[in-house]
């Protein structure tokens, strides 16, 4: 078992930085009025490590529950789990009903549609060796399906219609962010 104090120190450090970091991106946000910054959360290995060192010290009981609820890391974690299942399990395989995939260059497009009336687009580029730009592009959102073909409305805002032609889908959006369109995409679709 390592030296008690450095087993202490190991335990505490992990909630510190999680509550300075927490308390530095309040105070950025309060001075800079509407900026922030991240807070850097560390969740469960403080506690673990805390209830390991109470319990060589003779402590037993209620008072390993103190390093869980004074940890900001293990709560705000706690608190965002149900959340992150939720948006995860909306977009996973499981409940995937089919996949539209289209090419365009170097970059190719996927998007899953998924029950409920999600749906998760991806977007890769094939660049060359020392060729710079953005290589991954990913966003989720929900879809209506139409009798002429798909809208698609982002969690971020912007909207895309995918026309049904034939046995295919012709993208239409008005991003202006080139690295975001799909526009004149023709999609192709895959079961599952």
């Amino acid at each position: 078992m390592p030296d008690k104090p450095l087993l202490l120190f190991a335990a505490l450090i992990f909630p510190f930085i999680s509550w300075a970091t927490l308390l530095g991106s309040y105070w950025t946000a309060r001075q800079r009025k509407g900026q922030g910054s991240s807070c850097v959360f560390v969740p469960f290995i403080g506690p673990l490590l805390l209830n390991v060192y109470l319990s060589g010290r003779g402590f037993h009981g209620a008072i390993h529950l103190l390093p869980w609820i004074a940890d900001a890391g293990t709560v705000m974690v706690a608190c965002a789990m149900p959340r992150l299942v939720r948006n995860e399990w909306r977009t996973s395989r499981f409940t995937r009903l089919f996949t539209l995939k289209a090419t365009g260059g170097a970059m190719q497009a996927k998007i899953t549609f998924h029950t409920h009336g999600h749906y998760a687009l991806t977007k890769q580029w094939q660049r060359r060796a020392g060729e710079t730009g953005i290589i991954s592009l990913g966003e989720v959102g929900t879809y209506v399906q139409r009798a002429d073909g798909l809208l698609l409305i982002s969690d971020q805002g912007p909207e895309r219609f995918l026309r049904l032609q034939g046995a295919t889908y012709r993208a239409h959006d008005s991003d202006s962010v080139e690295s975001h369109q799909l526009h004149g995409l023709v999609f192709a679709r895959t079961d599952r």
